[in-house]
C-alpha cells in the first residue's frame, strides 16, 4: 500500500498518505508542548513506587518521566530500550 502511496508505514504502524504530520527530531519534541509533558511526566511518576521495576517508552515525554523518576527514587529499576531517557 505505501507503494501505491495509499500510506506511509511510520513507527508503530502507518498512517494514511493525507493524515502524515512532520516527524520532528527528539531536540525539537523536546521543545514543544514542554509543560504539558512535564505535568505528565510528574503525574506519571507519582504512580511509581520505591523499589518498583517499571518500563518506560522513547520519547520526549519519557525523557521527562526518567527525570522525574531519578529525581523522586533512589531504589528503582527501569527498563527502557532508549537512549535518551
Amino acid at each position: 500500500m505505501e507503494r501505491s502511496g495509499l500510506l506511509n508505514r511510520v513507527h508503530g504502524g502507518a498512517v494514511s498518505v493525507g493524515d502524515m504530520k512532520p516527524f520532528n527530531v527528539l531536540k525539537q519534541r523536546n521543545l514543544e508542548n514542554s509543560n504539558q509533558k512535564r505535568e505528565v511526566a510528574e503525574k506519571a511518576a507519582a504512580f511509581v513506587r520505591e523499589g518498583d521495576i517499571i518500563g518506560v517508552d522513547a520519547g520526549s515525554t519519557a525523557v521527562l518521566l526518567a527525570e522525574a523518576l531519578k529525581s523522586r527514587y533512589s531504589k528503582l529499576t527501569v527498563v527502557t530500550y532508549s537512549s535518551d531517557a
